[in-house]
């Protein structure tokens, strides 16, 4: 079954790789793993917001808060880039809403216009 955990430890790993490159910092190797596990862990609990996890986990990682605004851009464009058959109706409508929810409150543009713009 089809979880939005999948594309959101995605967008997770690339936001904070994103910000090691961004910063000319060297990757750890274990960024995927201490990822993973940090979110399982946080899963668990109940104490703290998957936005203060993820201030927690870029600062312990990176040494530095990493953009939250990154992160929901990243998983606003991936969620995009989602091939159907990944999901199931469920699953998509939810991360269909949260996505244009996000998209909107970012002012990002839509699709279409995506679309256009690669097509030049």
């Amino acid at each position: 079954m089809f979880s939005l955990d999948i594309p959101f430890y995605r967008t997770r790993v690339k936001t904070l790789r994103g910000a090691f490159e961004n910063d000319n910092k060297p990757i750890p190797e274990t960024l995927d793993e201490r990822i993973k596990s940090s979110w399982e862990e946080q899963k668990k609990t109940t104490d703290k917001t998957t936005g203060r996890w993820f201030k927690e986990i870029s600062i312990e990682i990176f040494g530095d808060e990493v953009s939250k605004v990154w992160l929901a851009r990243n998983y606003v464009f991936l969620c995009r880039d989602l091939e159907e058959d990944e999901l199931k109706k469920g699953a998509m409508l939810d991360g269909r809403v949260l996505c244009e929810e996000i998209a909107k409150r970012l002012a990002l543009p839509g699709i279409k216009s995506k679309q256009l713009l690669e097509s030049r």
